[in-house]
């Protein structure tokens, strides 16, 4: 929306320079939803450069009519200097330490990863675990019945909306991350979860879906596991694996790290955008 606006302003003379446009999952998926599969053609004529943040929506672009030249993805970012191991993290210990980091809204499958664990706590009755969801949003009261109704009061606990400084120590102390994203009802759909490359950057392996972007941030079986958008039973026995197996945990975490500092570093990510638009600027 803000990109069309800009290159309007552009034609008109109001402005002048080169339009960039970054695009992020809602403008790939509920936007055209709501405004038809042309809603950027102009954009597509006008803009100098359109960024989406992974293949996946590059790839979507192009089949709305975008040529290919005028694209160049550029992923989002963390600061890896920020996000790193906690050295002394115990790899077994009594309870499994599981966390997501999302706003409470069905585009991020809370009620899946809720709904497995109810299920794995079924076929392991010994099973101990804490499962801290942070974040705040119009889904607060379904899921904190859901957890009641599914007895779960003692296990999973809705902790809101905390520091960042917070959140950062309570992902390093976790065994694994859950971030089981979804395609919701009215369209909207993720691009890649930050909290997927905090918890990666930290060393915690993570569970998430084949959805959007996120194939392209985690790889399956190497930093952690994807499975199927809604699939209880899958999100169940990949927790199960990681449980049983700290070493996988181990080796999945640094591998998540290794991806994260060669492709999601924020400063290696900034250098590249600096010379990005160089060049566009005709500076090279």
């Amino acid at each position: 929306r803000n990109g069309l606006k800009a290159v309007l302003l552009r034609d008109m003379q109001l402005i002048k320079g080169k339009i960039v446009v970054v695009f992020h999952g809602n403008d790939i998926s509920r936007y055209l939803q709501l405004h038809g599969k042309d809603v950027y053609r102009y954009l597509f004529d006008r803009a100098d450069l359109l960024q989406p943040i992974c293949q996946g929506w590059r790839a979507k672009l192009i089949s709305l009519g975008c040529s290919s030249d005028k694209i160049d993805v550029h992923h989002m970012g963390i600061d890896c200097q920020k996000f790193v191991p906690e050295p002394d993290r115990p790899l077994e210990r009594p309870e499994v330490l599981m966390v997501s980091v999302a706003r409470l809204v069905e585009k991020k499958g809370l009620q899946y990863s809720i709904e497995a664990l109810a299920w794995l706590q079924s076929q392991m009755p010994q099973l101990k675990f804490e499962y801290y969801i942070v974040g705040d949003g119009i889904l607060k009261s379904q899921l904190a019945s859901q957890i009641k109704q599914l007895k779960l009061e003692d296990s999973v606990e809705l902790l809101g909306w905390q520091k960042q400084s917070t959140v950062r120590q309570l992902i390093a102390r976790a065994d694994l991350m859950l971030a089981t994203s979804i395609t919701s009802s009215n369209g909207d759909s993720e691009g890649i979860p930050m909290s997927l490359m905090e918890a990666m950057a930290q060393q915690i392996p993570v569970i998430s879906t084949y959805h959007s972007g996120i194939g392209e941030l985690v790889e399956n079986e190497i930093s952690g596991y994807l499975v199927p958008e809604k699939d209880i039973e899958a999100i169940a026995a990949r927790v199960e694996q990681l449980i049983r197996d700290p070493n996988l945990r181990r080796q999945m975490g640094e591998a998540g790290r290794k991806k994260v500092m060669t492709e999601y570093n924020i400063d290696l990510l900034c250098d590249r955008l600096n010379d990005t638009y160089q060049v566009l600027l005709g500076c090279e």
